[in-house]
């Protein structure tokens, strides 16, 4: 075992089994071989949390993560920015831009004046991707890309079975309902030219209007998560996205997760999908529904296209964007948060 040379008291109001969770923080510290030990601060019965303030003691950096600032945890917050210790906002969504009609507008509303107001205060932010670090220009003073990775101990699956009808799948979280409804109609009307040929499931997302699929209920438990979704053996994946400034922060999450088990997948031509190179490693579609029609339509009727490109991004996945591999870059960014903190109150 390697030595230990980060402790990381995070403030999550995500379980510790959630995919932010393990995608963002736990995942790559545990990849690191015990280099670094997280204190994860905030346990929950499901319905009441208990926040341990005594976990920041000793720490070498405070890490909150995504909507745990707000009025109820905010002077803990203030506590940690004046603890002496570097304090890290990490977020992977822009909670500044939650749509008016997004589902849970609600509860997210109230978290943007106390994630701006972190923002401004925190040593350093980190986030998913380029487009957002690009939406906290100005807001913050330091932004650093850590980019989602994926665990090849939940994700090297056995690959899609090749056989009629293909499975086409949607897995994510039930808040997706406005992005499949958007190209609903582009797929059925596949399902309606090739009805032998097609059979849509619904990971989590529950029923789309207009669209004939079977449905799966959603775990928010990732590695139960990913075992569905890799049992599914899927043919196809898809992963529409309305255009908002909401939705344009986020990452190819499910480009990953598709790619890895090997799924060729359709994609919104959108900035969080940048990593997918039309015809190379996935399909793009604009928000036409005939666009998705088009894309899936080929998928379904060319094997040796969809074998190929399902093979083509599997590889690239991995050998980029594997776990084992990428968690040196969280290591290098958080001791690098660490010696700067350190070098600034010597000067």
């Amino acid at each position: 075992m390697e030595k230990i040379l980060l402790t990381l008291a995070v403030y999550s109001l995500d379980l510790p089994e959630y995919a932010c969770a393990r995608l963002r923080l736990l995942g790559p510290a545990e990849a690191l071989g015990g280099q670094v030990t997280v204190r994860w601060a905030a346990r929950s019965n499901g319905r009441d949390y208990a926040i341990s303030q005594e976990a920041m003691d000793g720490a070498d950096l405070i890490i909150f993560q995504r909507y745990f600032p707000m009025q109820g945890t905010w002077p803990l917050v203030e506590e940690a920015l004046g603890s002496g210790i570097p304090v890290v906002y990490e977020t992977d969504d822009n909670f500044l831009a939650v749509p008016e009609d997004h589902p849970l507008r609600e509860r997210l509303g109230p978290v943007e004046p106390f994630a701006r107001e972190l923002l401004a205060r925190a040593f350093c932010v980190t986030v998913a991707t380029a487009e957002l670090k690009r939406a906290f220009a100005g807001l913050a003073r330091r932004v650093e890309v850590l980019p989602n990775l994926v665990d090849e101990s939940l994700w090297a699956g056995p690959g899609p079975v090749d056989q009629e009808p293909l499975k086409v799948v949607f897995a994510g979280t039930p808040t997706h309902g406005a992005d499949l409804g958007q190209v609903a109609e582009g797929l059925a009307q596949v399902a309606r030219r090739h009805p032998d040929k097609v059979r849509f499931i619904m990971l989590g997302c529950g029923e789309v209007p207009g669209l004939a699929a079977e449905t799966l209920g959603f775990s928010f438990d990732y590695p139960d998560y990913a075992a569905r979704l890799a049992g599914l053996r899927p043919d196809i994946g898809l992963a529409p996205l309305a255009d908002n400034p909401f939705n344009r922060c986020k990452s190819a999450v499910k480009w990953l997760e598709y790619s890895a088990l090997g799924a060729p997948g359709i994609y919104a031509d959108l900035p969080p999908y940048g990593p997918v190179k039309h015809e190379v490693n996935g399909l793009k579609a604009g928000a036409e529904p005939g666009q998705w029609a088009q894309a899936l339509e080929r998928l379904v009727l060319d094997r040796e296209f969809r074998l190929a490109l399902g093979e083509r991004a599997r590889r690239e996945v991995l050998g980029r964007f594997g776990l084992k591999a990428g968690a040196k870059a969280y290591l290098r960014l958080w001791q690098s948060i660490k010696d700067e903190w350190d070098e600034r109150g010597r000067i």
